[in-house]
């Protein structure tokens, strides 16, 4: 049994006992309610299939189905700890002295999908979406330097980030209904991306006495459009 199976499988023991329990009237695999919950199965865990947060699909007609998703994502970090290394930017081994590190992050999705073939209990889809991202990332740290000679004892730093997104994408997969309100789904797509960002990064070289005698300061701006893989993944839709 290979690997997407297993998640199937798995979907299906986690559905709650009162969805599997209404049974469909004979040879009728037409949904309990227009409006389903997705829920993807990721690395044997249960994740939302067009965002971390939330992922909702609405089936306008036989043929056809909306699904919305939102992820929201972030990540706070402060830690301190004292890693040796090479200081890049100066001659002598630097120790870490602490890091703070934040770093959120929103997307919304959109995808219209189709289903071509007539209503069976098994059957492929084609869907095709737009999404729209933005993040904001920002950290700061510190280091004790030990010169080789003559030099700074300290460096500081800082550096911010924002960046936005939009972008297509096509899918194509396969949906199982196994219940009218349940379905099991395998998915595949593809995309293309514009994706504008701002980096803005301050370093500050200070002696002993903590005064700045070096300092260097970086503010860019850069764009990239690149196609990207959304890869596989296997899911479950609970309509309501």
């Amino acid at each position: 049994m290979n690997r997407a199976a297993v998640l199937l499988a798995l979907a299906v023991a986690a559905i709650p006992a009162s969805c599997l329990a209404q049974e469909p009237p004979e040879g009728s695999t037409e949904p309990i309610g227009p409006w389903a919950f997705t829920i993807a199965l990721n690395d044997l865990s249960f994740g939302s299939f067009d965002g971390v947060t939330l992922s909702m699909r609405r089936q306008t007609r036989d043929h056809a189905a909306w699904r919305y998703g939102i992820t929201l994502s972030s990540v706070i970090d402060e830690s301190k700890r004292h890693d040796r290394f090479e200081s890049p930017t100066s001659p002598a081994v630097a120790e870490r002295l602490d890091d703070h590190r934040w770093d959120a992050g929103v997307e919304l999705d959109v995808t219209r999908l189709t289903f071509p073939g007539a209503r069976r209990q098994v059957r492929p889809y084609l869907g095709i979406g737009a999404f729209g991202s933005f993040r904001y990332s920002r950290e700061r740290f510190r280091e004790r330097l030990e010169p080789t000679g003559s030099g700074p004892s300290e460096l500081r730093g800082e550096d911010r980030g924002t960046s936005w997104g939009v972008g297509l994408f096509g899918a194509f997969g396969v949906e199982w209904r196994v219940r009218p309100n349940v379905a099991l789904h395998a998915e595949y797509g593809q995309g293309l991306r514009y994706r504008p960002s701002h980096h803005v990064a301050d370093r500050r070289e200070l002696d002993a006495s903590g005064t700045t005698v070096r300092q260097n300061n970086v503010d860019e701006n850069s764009r990239d459009v690149s196609f990207y893989a959304r890869g596989s993944r296997a899911g479950v839709s609970i309509f309501f």
